[in-house]
């Protein structure tokens, strides 16, 4: 079974680039969809579901665009000339449901496709199943999901980022009750959304879960090079140094844990190792103090000409 899943899902992600109708986009949407079911059947893991549910939202994505598109040029027509309100026999010729057209709207207009990706890749490197039913929730039950999968980080790694800044000016992500240990002079919760906030000075990132890390890391080393952060102290899972928001961190001086960090709070316990990153200019305190904790590495520079 899994040969042929993988080759069904291959066909999809190349129809996906050809969508060209409506037709075309419900097609690759069955498609993926039916792919995805089977992969969790036949467990072939959690990036190959995600990517199967990843081509369905973009498929889905698409769809809205078109439909639109045709609205707009009076191809698919509405009453009395309110493009708000469907004629829904215009619809049933192409076999769209207005409730799934509704929903395929609501992906379009939140997310474009990089950020779909993004998504895909926090929850593939957190080893969760995205679900259609989590890009559908509304910005803020994303954000109350993303607190249930807040892990507090505990107070030794805590201590040992506040050695290495000299103490910590922001945590971006987190509450009151973890900042009971970490002790920031500010800090972004769930309802202040810290991602539209202004990051400055010593910062400490513990970002949350949930699909929304990438973001939080994005937004902490644009802050870094702009020079609004003066040093950093970033924490993320192992599992995600093969997405693209990991790749700024590999400049950072990075710390990959022996074991797995126990966190406290609400979140699951963690199920793979740790990464921390570091930014700032005293790369050698924070050899010092996270050296305990796992094998602290840097990107190695080729001499000139080599490589």
């Amino acid at each position: 079974m899994s040969g042929g899943v993988l080759a069904q899902l291959s066909r999809a992600e190349r129809m996906l680039a050809e969508i060209a109708t409506a037709e075309e986009a419900q097609q690759v949407t069955n498609y993926a969809a039916a792919a995805a079911d089977l992969a969790k059947r036949a467990k072939l893991g959690t990036p190959v579901v995600n990517q199967a549910v990843t081509i369905r939202l973009l498929a889905e994505r698409r769809l809205a665009e078109i439909v639109d598109a045709g609205m707009l040029a009076g191809i698919i027509t509405a009453h009395g000339g309110n493009r708000s309100k469907i004629r829904t026999a215009d619809l049933a010729d192409l076999d769209i449901d207005v409730r799934r057209l509704a929903e395929a709207r609501h992906i379009r207009d939140h997310y474009d496709p990089d950020e779909i990706r993004a998504i895909r890749d926090d929850y593939t490197a957190e080893d969760k199943l995205l679900t259609r039913r989590e890009m559908l929730k509304s910005d803020a039950q994303r954000m109350q999901s993303s607190e249930r999968n807040e892990w507090w980080t505990p107070e030794p790694y805590i201590e040992a980022a506040r050695s290495v800044l000299g103490g910590i000016d922001l945590d971006p992500a987190s509450c009151a009750q973890a900042n009971e240990t970490v002790r920031a002079a500010r800090y972004f919760s769930v309802a202040d959304d810290g991602l539209k906030q202004e990051w400055k000075g010593r910062v400490w990132l513990n970002p949350p879960y949930g699909g929304r890390a990438g973001a939080f890391v994005t937004k902490l080393a644009g802050s870094a090079a702009a020079g609004d952060v003066t040093a950093a102290v970033c924490l993320v899972s192992s599992h995600s140094t093969d997405t693209a928001w990991f790749r700024p961190l590999w400049d950072a001086l990075l710390c990959f844990t022996y074991g797995r960090i126990h966190f406290n709070g609400p979140g699951d316990a963690a199920t793979h190792g740790s990464v921390l990153a570091y930014f700032g200019p005293d790369r050698q305190a924070f050899a010092d103090a996270f050296g305990e904790f796992g094998a602290v590495m840097a990107r190695w520079e080729l001499p000139p000409g080599i490589g």
